[in-house]
């Protein structure tokens, strides 16, 4: 009788934590997925094939019921989406960069030069500032 009194208790917290965090979150690890498929191919066709695939498989349906279930609910109680991470080479028409998450904002390299530059979030005043080796400017917000 206790064990079945501690199985309802543990099941209405774990259904009450999730329906009253009232938290729609970020979505990440779906938006991924999807931001992946897009780019494939550059074939729209192909693209919609893949979509459908993982549909099927079901993919997009997995990582809607992991970001929903697991990754929202720990950016709620936490602040943070476990998947904001970034390191990621962003090439432009004017050079490449290469951009990763650090504690307090992002660090920014430019790879031609060797030149890194960090983009730092201060909590306490709600403010970026942008930093390199010489100087640290404000970021108008």
């Amino acid at each position: 009788m206790k064990k079945i009194k501690l199985s309802i208790a543990a099941i209405a917290l774990g259904v009450s934590a999730l329906v009253m965090s009232s938290c729609i979150g970020s979505f990440a690890l779906t938006g991924n997925v999807y931001n992946w498929n897009k780019t494939v191919t550059n074939q729209k066709f192909v693209n919609e094939l893949v979509f459908l695939a993982l549909c099927a498989v079901p993919v997009y349906e997995i990582s809607l019921f992991i970001d929903g279930f697991i990754l929202n609910l720990i950016e709620f109680w936490t602040g943070k989406s476990p998947m904001a991470n970034v390191d990621k080479v962003i090439d432009t028409e004017k050079g490449s960069y290469h951009v990763q998450s650090i504690p307090n904002g992002y660090e920014v390299e430019i790879l031609s030069t060797g030149e890194k530059s960090q983009l730092l979030y201060n909590q306490g005043t709600n403010k970026w500032t942008v930093a390199n080796a010489n100087t640290a400017v404000p970021f108008a917000n």
